[in-house]
């Protein structure tokens, strides 16, 4: 069959913690593209983020559409979705991402798809476009698939990266300086799954919480493939890095060092000690990223980071000592945030002169903040919408759209502001 795979474009508003944009290689597009190429069909992908265009041609010729989408991406999926069934009504779409996996019935709602793959797809996908070519049309159930509903929800268990590389020339990388002295870097995933994010109260874990590691000989041929087109750091995006078992991460750290790469990568301040940091070090590790949210041990009680301000404390402390670069992910808004922890927040940033990346929170369908907050959402579709360019439009409009704290929208406004200007320098 001929597919196409697109990657909606992505509005962010808070940009890495270097200042700049970032745009990264479209991996899980990339994965689920290489099922398919494995099976035998014939695959287009299309990143709108990378500024690619969606033509006619390769519309009229499509017989499937995958579209992926995060909650920033919805405005883009309300455009395109249309916009390819005007094209080609013929062809199927099929959504998947954590967007539709978090609250899929919610999105089936308001989106005009045929088929949502509810969590990680690249197992099923390829059963499933068997089954759209049923002369009944709807697809049958196979293995490891469960229909919900109408919209015939689609649930895999969840996958290990088990798949060859993707081929060369399928995809073109987007290399970006971030934030580790102008080099230009890369993003990969070593595992999947984050055991910590059970009592989240806001993070909606599309990976699930089993961490799953991918074969290092799968890691070798990805890092050469990088190396081969130009990139000299990387970034890991696994959402936590020093969760994987410690000799998994001493064979990984292995494994860098042998391509000499300077590489990020993101932890938690409760999975770090010195010992840990150094090895990190020696192996090229330039920049932590850590998920602090907030100063006030109130707020983060209440979002199930099971960590405390004293911890945020000594981990920043240690991982400087190392002489990694601490970078700090801020979530503005939550339930518990004071005046003084604000303050506090800011003196910390100023005085410890880390990388810092300021969000107003803005709550995941599917989680537990998301329940609190649905109070205050009278549309979900224009609450979906708003989420594209999420910061900006409300520091536009001078208020929040969400308020779960007991402060004046104007006080969390400025110190977003007064944080994003400490992470420029």
């Amino acid at each position: 069959m001929k597919v196409v795979l697109i990657n909606p474009g992505l509005s962010i508003d808070s940009d890495d913690a270097s200042g700049q944009e970032t745009r990264f290689f479209p991996e899980g597009l990339a994965v689920i593209a290489a099922a398919l190429l494995r099976a035998g069909h014939a695959v287009q992908t299309i990143d709108l983020c990378a500024e690619q265009t969606v033509t006619p041609a390769i519309c009229q010729e499509a017989e499937v559409f995958g579209l992926t989408g995060m909650i920033n991406q919805f405005a883009g999926l309300e455009v395109i979705i249309p916009h390819l069934r005007k094209l080609n009504p013929r062809a199927r779409i099929l959504l998947g991402g954590p967007l539709v996996t978090c609250a899929p019935e919610l999105i089936s709602q308001l989106l005009d798809f045929d088929v949502a793959v509810i969590g990680e797809g690249e197992r099923v996908v390829a059963k499933l476009l068997e089954d759209t070519t049923a002369e009944s049309g709807k697809p049958r159930l196979v293995s490891d698939m469960a229909y919900l509903s109408e919209k015939e929800f689609l649930r895999p268990a969840f996958e290990l990266f088990d798949l060859p590389w993707y081929v060369s020339g399928l995809h073109r990388p987007h290399l970006q300086a971030v934030g580790m002295s102008g080099k230009m870097i890369n993003n990969l995933m070593v595992s999947r799954g984050c055991p910590r994010s059970r009592n989240c109260a806001f993070c909606g874990q599309f990976f699930g919480h089993a961490i799953r590691c991918k074969p290092l000989a799968l890691v070798n041929q990805e890092l050469g493939a990088w190396t081969n087109v130009g990139t000299s750091a990387v970034r890991f995006q696994d959402d936590n890095l020093t969760l994987l078992p410690l000799e998994r991460q001493e064979q990984l750290y292995d494994l860098v060092s042998r391509f000499n790469l300077t590489w990020a990568a993101h932890s938690r301040v409760d999975a770090v000690n010195p010992q840990l940091l150094q090895r990190m070090q020696q192996a090229g590790c330039k920049a932590l990223y850590f998920g602090l949210e907030s100063f006030s041990d109130q707020a983060l009680q209440f979002a199930g980071k099971g960590i405390s301000v004293a911890k945020i404390q000594n981990a920043i402390a240690l991982t400087q000592a190392a002489g990694i670069r601490p970078a700090a992910f801020f979530l503005l808004g939550l339930p518990g945030e004071t005046r003084e922890s604000l303050h506090t927040a800011i003196q910390f940033v100023r005085n410890s002169r880390i990388l810092v990346s300021p969000y107003i929170l803005c709550p995941i369908p599917g989680t537990p903040l998301f329940e609190l907050a649905r109070p205050q959402i009278p549309s979900m579709r224009d609450f979906l919408r708003s989420c594209a360019h999420w910061e900006n439009r409300q520091l536009t409009e001078g208020k929040l759209r969400i308020n779960l704290t007991d402060l004046p929208d104007e006080l969390l406004l400025e110190t977003y502001r007064e944080l994003k200007e400490l992470g420029r320098h």
